[in-house]
């Protein structure tokens, strides 16, 4: 009897094949592995017993992997060694796993390697009796539970401290238990089952009301959360958990990552796949080619298509960066790569208000908000100052990006969910606020806003969007339902220009109006009938954008993430 185990794996990085040479050659079964595409396969050839057994040694055994997308399980005729693949050795760093983990818990030793993956190295760290002592001792009794701490412990790698309301800077949130991270995050399954996955990434989630209310609402409404990465953050956190400590707060985990080369992945869990914000060390390394490439659209554009293989193919491309220009994009081998649509804005405040108010409507539209949202038409005159002195991301030597989170950055102001477009309490810019009130929002659906060309040019109206905003904004529009609409109409947008580009046919929903559309259409011939969707650039870090994009284009077209959205 033979069993064919299939995975659908789309690591690249010889990861999975690895842990099952090593789990099945325990198994008690004959076996061999084939490798095909985004698909490894196991099989496994014995009595009706022994697979039996093998079957429940591999549940038991074989760890979770984020870039895990299915696995099914069928009996076949065939035990063919000959269609076997030849592993090769794991290159990338595993701090540790399930069995390093056993055996730590039963020696108490950090340093043990794994036997799968680069070797981990360690910087100098106190003993874990040590540092549990050094964390707690200055604990009032009612403040355990991670209420306050005066200092914290400093390796070569990292920095740990337990939560207090004066934490500071960027870091971590550590549960030292799973069974902490309700306690800790508003986490949905698919977030859970990423930070406890083999390589253990750090996952962004929505904080527990009470959770912030016990650090005075100090933290932000979503943070970074990674369970213990390496052997001694895992001994450590189990004698915490012990303690009833909740959680660690571990600083520079991602800048030592990049000094030592030992990458933690970031990433975004959606219902069907997991995307890589942050690849660290999981970058494939046949993309390393197109790292070079200056312009950062067209470069993480390249890379995906080669990740993905589909140089043959149209690929129709979406670049929605935070901190460069944005770009859609087409690529063929008849074409190659070439720039379709952009986005258009002014470059400072002076002319956008003059393009806002340019006709009558845009001037009666500003001045009725001038009237009802005073404040709000203050903030915004005062992004003038704001840009001449803030070094951020939607700006460019103080001229607005030409990018959608600009845009998203200036309706934050208009709307008023931000005074300015640098949120200077989560140090971050103000269309973070868009994009967590969407993410957050229980409503079915937002307003429809404007995402149309703008008259005589390829490229997105950025005025027409703002105008838009303010049109909802004077109708009395609730702060979150029309975040909700901002991000959502855009992934509608992707959608309709999908049709457009690739069926040369509109939808039901039209965001795009054909007649400033019409000399782009009459560019385009049967060659720029894409097969291929490519989501790429940081904003797509969105999960709310790219559920709905996904949705949207998924149906009827093959989509892509990049091997991380900050290659940009």
């Amino acid at each position: 009897m033979v069993l064919e185990f299939e995975f659908n794996y789309v690591g690249n990085n010889d990861l999975l094949e690895n842990f099952l040479q090593e789990i099945s050659a325990s198994g008690g079964c004959e076996f061999y592995i084939k490798k095909s595409a985004d698909f490894v396969y196991l099989y496994a050839q014995g009595t009706e017993k022994e697979l039996a057994d093998f079957s429940d040694h591999l549940a038991q055994e074989l760890p979770y992997s984020i870039f895990l997308r299915s696995t099914a399980a069928k009996v076949v005729e065939k035990f063919n060694r000959n269609e076997s693949s030849k592993i090769a050795p794991c290159e990338v760093i595993l701090p540790m796993t399930p069995k390093s983990m056993k055996e730590a818990e039963k020696t108490g030793d950090f340093r043990i390697k794994s036997e799968i993956g680069k070797e981990y190295v360690l910087g100098e760290v106190p003993t874990i009796e040590e540092a549990v002592e050094k964390l707690i001792s200055e604990l009032a009794p009612e403040a355990i539970g991670g209420d306050c701490c005066n200092f914290g412990i400093t390796t070569e790698s990292y920095t740990i401290n337990l939560l207090k309301p004066a934490n500071s800077g960027h870091f971590v949130i550590m549960p030292t238990d799973l069974k902490f991270l309700p306690r800790i995050a508003v986490a949905s399954e698919e977030e859970a089952a990423a930070i406890s996955a083999i390589e253990r990434p750090v996952v962004e989630m929505k904080l527990n009301a009470i959770f912030r209310a016990k650090y005075l609402d100090s933290f932000p409404l979503m943070a970074h959360i990674a369970l213990p990465g390496d052997l001694y953050l895992y001994l450590l956190c189990l004698e915490l958990a012990k303690r009833d400590v909740e959680a660690i707060a571990v600083s520079n985990y991602h800048e030592h990552i990049t000094k030592h080369k030992n990458a933690r992945a970031i990433v975004m869990p959606l219902k069907t796949q997991n995307v890589l914000v942050s690849a660290g060390d999981f970058l494939p390394q046949k993309i390393d080619k197109f790292l070079t490439i200056k312009e950062p659209h067209f470069r993480i554009f390249a890379a995906a298509i080669e990740d993905q293989n589909k140089k043959q193919d149209r690929s129709l491309g979406f670049y929605f960066s935070d901190s460069n220009d944005d770009y859609v994009m087409f690529n063929s081998p008849e074409t190659g790569a070439k720039e379709l649509l952009k986005v258009w804005l002014p470059d400072n405040i002076d002319d956008l208000l003059a393009a806002i108010e340019s006709d009558e409507t845009g001037a009666k539209l500003l001045e009725n908000y001038k009237a009802k949202f005073p404040e709000n038409f203050a903030n915004f005159l005062a992004i003038k100052e704001d840009a001449a002195k803030l070094n951020i991301r939607v700006l460019n030597n103080g001229a607005f990006r030409q990018n959608i989170a600009a845009l998203w950055a200036i309706a934050a102001v208009f709307t008023g969910l931000s005074n300015s477009i640098f949120d200077s309490a989560h140090t971050a810019d103000s269309f973070h606020k868009i994009l967590h009130n969407a993410a957050f929002s229980a409503a079915p659906k937002g307003q429809r806003i404007d995402y149309k060309l703008k008259s005589g040019e390829n490229a997105i109206d950025g005025v027409r969007f703002l105008r838009s905003v303010i049109s909802f904004k004077l109708a009395g529009a609730d702060n979150e339902i029309l975040s909700l609409g901002i991000v959502e109409s855009l992934a509608h947008f992707i959608s309709d220009l999908v049709s457009i580009v690739c069926n040369k046919e509109t939808t039901d929903f039209t965001l795009i109006e054909t007649r400033n559309f019409g000399e782009f259409i009459k560019s385009l011939d049967f060659r720029s009938r894409a097969d291929a969707v490519f989501f790429t650039g940081r904003l797509f870090a969105c999960a709310k954008l790219s559920e709905i994009a996904l949705e949207k284009v998924g149906a009827s077209r093959k989509c892509y993430f990049p091997s991380a959205l900050a290659l940009e």
